[in-house]
């Protein structure tokens, strides 16, 4: 079907096309208007009455520009012959005539729409569909007068755009225009003085060429609309007319580098000018910053990957210090920024754990290394204890797994530094932390070198630190401190042979087993078995009292228990060292069952040996192997084999020269008095139980 205009219409298209809104039908039925009359039709006339003279008749021959197309469009579409009931012609033609005047299509609205006609269209009808819905409406659509209603508007419209939209002069020619309209918007900005004529015609001039640079206005990078946008919101924003001019100028500027830098290669700026050439500069903004975070990530990811490969070097080589450089890197990098102290003491102790738990001394240094770097991240007192004392724990740990006592010694000075930032008043129970680690660093040190007072000053130490965690205010750090203490006194009992010192370690542990019960936590309760076991063990030695031993392996049956239950093969490594020096004392106080318990206590030895291995200590280890060689030492005098003998020695003194190597000179000292023994009771003239354990 053909579509027709009706020639009363035509002024009122005119019009709608500018952006005006006809006030009145009664305007739209006299024909073509003039000049003038279009402008006072435009319902803009604040906008009007300040544009300068020769922007007025600019507007004038860009309206009459619209005007001249749709006479001649009319020209070629007369007559509406195909409508034969002319009722329903007059009605849809009256219908049109009526909604023209409620059409109110702004500037911004035309430009934004890029000259396509059937986008204008489909606005044209969404509007008349607002104001007249009892015509146009949707519900209308199915009936025959609303149909041709909303064909003919649809139609009418669409064919007027596309005729305006093929030509690229129109589009070049109406755009600066309605910039200039926009300017003018604030008389502050338009004040008629010549210099402010001169910037818009620069202005006018700069957007001509935006507009019409590529292949015509369609094809242009900039959208007309996003300019008169911006242009809006500088004036708003700017209140001196000046200054609001240069904004102007600068954003052209800028909008056309953006589109020069999408005519390259790059996908995504090519995106960020589509985008900003509608105006969609917020889309164009997001679309960066999703590009820039994805560089991010990629160059995260690649940082990550190359710091990760570059800490596996520094432990191959085993450059502790630059490990733990590369972990903070890597920390500083998850986390978005450098670690601070909380975080350097958590992946410091995070390193301590592994090297303690995996028998893995680099780990152990690296965590030492973090340590120092701690304490020079450290800002109070209380933090530069909390950094001397975590170094005292990683040089403790280190101290009882390596050869020399340096890492011991420097356990204790951290210590002792330690004791000067956590003051006892300021902060008793950090105070009395760092006082038992004293403590336990200057026992390992005794047992590593004798003929000291350190035993002494150890015990004098822990039972200064129960002064401050006492049972009624501390009871879980008191009964840690008692076990502690009962500990040390088993070692100076063992060293002096004076059996008191193991009576009041007993007396202590069953004190601390009041407080560490199975309910309460039975991993404690365990270790405090195993230290009650261990003193027992030296006291039925001591004394010859065989139920103390008995007592000892009860206590080391419950232990164990719980031991494989948690699968704590650490202490499982020491129950097992534990039962078989029990057994071999055992043996000495029941010679009829001798040759079986000597037995036994090889097989418990075996284990330990092979468990302190992977898990435990040299040291530890090797005091395993070293009570191993004397029961097969004790077990080739019993059966007067003299090959068992000398390969017994044979392992003894390896083992010995092993202890001493590592710095571990009490244990080595321990075996061989024990080696004197077991040849003097051989000879009839050194009872072996009075050797020392």
């Amino acid at each position: 079907m053909r579509r027709y205009l009706n020639t009363d219409s035509l002024t009122g298209l005119a019009n709608i096309v500018l952006g005006g809104a006809i006030t009145s039908a009664a305007m739209v039925a006299g024909g073509v208007l003039p000049s003038g009359a279009i402008q006072a039709s435009f319902g803009l006339s604040e906008l009007m009455g300040s544009v300068t003279a020769q922007s007025r008749r600019d507007i004038d021959i860009v309206t009459g520009r619209v005007r001249r197309q749709l006479e001649r469009d009319w020209e070629r579409w007369a007559g509406l012959e195909a409508i034969a009931d002319e009722g329903l012609r007059a009605s849809v033609l009256q219908s049109f005539d009526d909604v023209l005047p409620r059409i109110r299509l702004d500037p911004a609205e035309f430009v934004n729409q890029r000259f396509d006609a059937a986008a204008m269209a489909d606005m044209m009808l969404r509007k008349a569909e607002r104001e007249m819905p009892q015509v146009y409406g949707q519900a209308q659509a199915r009936g025959r007068d609303g149909a041709l209603a909303r064909e003919v508007l649809w139609n009418l419209s669409h064919r007027t755009y596309a005729t305006l939209a093929a030509d690229p002069a129109f589009a070049t020619l109406i755009s600066p225009k309605l910039w200039s309209g926009v300017l003018s918007q604030t008389d502050r900005i338009l004040d008629g003085q010549k210099v402010q004529d001169d910037r818009i015609a620069r202005m006018e001039d700069m957007l001509r060429k935006a507009v019409s640079q590529g292949a015509g206005a369609r094809q242009s990078g900039i959208d007309e609309a996003a300019l008169i946008a911006l242009a809006s919101r500088i004036a708003g924003e700017v209140s001196d007319a000046g200054a609001a001019l240069r904004e102007l100028e600068s954003a052209v500027e800028i909008a056309m580098a953006v589109q020069a830098r999408g005519d390259g290669a790059d996908a995504v700026l090519r995106q960020v000018a589509e985008a900003s050439a509608r105006g969609a500069h917020d889309r164009a903004a997001e679309t960066i910053d999703a590009e820039l975070d994805r560089l991010e990530q990629d160059h995260v990811a690649r940082k990550r990957a190359l710091l990760k490969a570059a800490l596996d070097q520094d432990l191959l080589r085993r450059n502790a210090e630059a490990a733990a450089r590369r972990h903070l890197a890597l920390a500083g990098l998850e986390a978005g920024t450098p670690p601070d102290f909380a975080a350097i003491r958590q992946l410091a102790i995070a390193r301590f754990a592994a090297g303690r738990d995996r028998g893995l001394p680099l780990e152990l240094e690296i965590a030492g290394a973090l340590a120092q770097v701690l304490r020079d991240h450290a800002a109070t007192a209380e933090e530069r204890g909390a950094a001397l004392n975590l170094a005292g724990v990683v040089h403790h740990t280190l101290g009882e797994r390596a050869a020399g006592p340096r890492h011991l010694l420097m356990a204790t000075a951290s210590f002792e530094e330690t004791l000067y930032h956590w003051d006892r008043d300021r902060l008793p129970d950090l105070w009395a932390k760092a006082q038992m680690n004293l403590a336990n660093s200057t026992v390992a040190l005794a047992l590593r070198d004798a003929g000291n007072d350190r035993l002494e000053r150890a015990i004098a130490a822990y039972r200064e630190t129960l002064s401050v965690r006492t049972r009624a205010a501390r009871p879980a750090e008191w009964a840690r401190t008692q076990m502690n203490l009962a500990g040390a006194l088993r070692h100076l009992a063992e060293a002096t042979g004076e059996a008191a010192h193991l009576e009041t370690a007993l007396a202590i542990l069953d004190e601390a087993l009041c407080v560490r019960t199975p309910a309460a936590d039975t991993h404690e309760w365990a270790i405090t078995l195993l230290n009650r076991a261990m003193a027992n063990r030296a006291l039925g030695a001591l004394t010859g009292r065989a139920a103390r031993i008995e007592t000892a392996l009860a206590d080391l049956d419950q232990a164990e228990a719980v031991f494989e239950a948690a699968e704590a093969v650490f202490y499982l490594g020491h129950g097992a060292l534990e039962r078989g020096q029990c057994l071999y004392s055992m043996a000495d106080l029941v010679p009829d069952h001798a040759d079986a318990l000597l037995a036994e206590s090889m097989a418990a030895l075996g284990q330990a040996a092979s468990r302190f291995g992977p898990e435990g200590s040299r040291v530890d280890m090797l005091l395993a192997q070293g009570h191993l060689a004397l029961t097969r030492l004790q077990q080739g005098y019993n059966a007067g084999d003299g090959k068992k003998e000398d390969a017994a020695r044979l392992d003894l003194a390896a083992a010995s020269a092993a202890l001493i190597e590592t710095g571990h000179r009490r244990g080595a000292m321990v075996l061989e008095a024990r080696a004197r023994a077991i040849e003097g009771a051989a000879r009839g003239t050194t009872p072996l139980r009075d050797a020392g354990a």
